[in-house]
């Protein structure tokens, strides 16, 4: 971000450091020693643990089930002969798009680019697919012992539409909807609903927090189930397509046309009038058909919870072992 006549300026610094960045051995450990920050960050908040393995059974081992902002074991096996292997295959300009959005001239814009990005190469070869997506999601109810929290965290996920698909905007809708009933339901303790959409597919999350005395009653609820029960109303509707739009016209115009290119859409005024013509059957039609996609359940439990259950299950009349006495002993 600078003023109009430094685009210039702004270029040139970024160029060289977009086509020949420095990737040796100790940048890459300064790098992922930062990242490991990160990661150890994320893997403390239950609710990133929770999604991360709902999505993991969805996807299996499909890149949109990958902790993608990697692992702490994962990050050890990474050096920086890796990295330049890696700016090879994807860093090049067949692969990237640039949009610059200001008062500045579009032809001044453009011959600056071609000068400075002139040298950036393009991919020596296509690179194959390594991926296939899963036929069936694996649908086990699961439990993680976190040592995080004093609650227990339900997460639920479900596929979800791809960016691209006809009922995206439908589908965004509906998550307003859902976020709005999960306070109505638990206004003190709500919980949370996001869909995730990629090129391919989407992935939607809802979550929940209960306190352990009621892990018997909530801990295996279908969430999705239990919040679309209800039919969608026409009041819940125009309230949620109203705040959706409102979003939609606040948004960034670099982000919105890097959306456009790379999901492959039409344009920013094409994409309007989709979300302008969405109607509440539309989005009723979304909430069945999350319905009646495959769920998946993962509850994590906080470690001191855990070890209280244990200890609530021992027989209230032993006595303490006398570690003096013979073990052997049955007295």
């Amino acid at each position: 971000v600078s003023k109009p006549g430094e685009l210039l300026t702004i270029l040139e610094t970024i160029a060289p450091v977009v086509i020949d960045p420095t990737i040796d051995k100790e940048t890459t450990e300064k790098i992922k020693s930062k990242r490991l920050e990160l990661i150890k960050r994320l893997e403390s908040d239950p609710k990133y643990v929770a999604e991360r393995e709902a999505a993991k059974q969805l996807f299996g081992e499909f890149p949109y089930g990958r902790r993608y902002e990697g692992t702490t074991e994962s990050l050890a096996t990474i050096d920086f002969a890796d990295i330049i292997f890696a700016k090879q295959r994807f860093l090049t300009s067949d692969n990237a798009t640039m949009t610059i959005s200001g008062d500045v001239s579009s032809t001044f814009a453009y011959r600056a680019v071609r000068r400075l990005f002139g040298g950036w190469g393009k991919r020596t070869e296509k690179i194959p697919s390594m991926f296939r997506l899963p036929e069936n999601p694996d649908t086990a109810q699961k439990s993680i012992i976190h040592s995080g929290g004093d609650t227990i965290l339900l997460a639920n996920a479900a596929i979800g539409a791809s960016r691209k698909d006809d009922k995206y905007f439908a589908s965004k809708i509906l998550e307003t909807i859902i976020n709005s009933r999960l306070k109505k339901q638990k206004p003190s303790n709500a919980g949370f609903a996001v869909q995730n959409s990629y090129l391919l597919r989407g992935v939607y999350f809802i979550n929940s927090h209960f306190s352990t005395s009621d892990a018997t009653d909530e801990n295996s609820k279908d969430l999705f189930k239990s919040i679309l029960s209800e039919k969608i109303n026409s009041s819940e509707f125009e309230s949620a397509k109203t705040q959706i739009l409102n979003e939609f016209r606040r948004q960034d115009p670099a982000d919105l046309w890097l959306d456009i290119v790379t999901f492959q859409l039409q344009s920013p005024a094409d994409e309007a009038k989709r979300l302008i013509k969405v109607t509440l059957t539309e989005v009723q039609n979304a909430a069945n058909e999350l319905l009646a996609e495959p769920h998946t359940i993962v509850n994590v439990i906080p470690q001191k919870t855990e070890a209280q259950t244990f200890v609530n299950t021992l027989p209230k009349n032993d006595a303490p072992v006398n570690q003096d006495k013979d073990p052997k002993d049955p007295r």
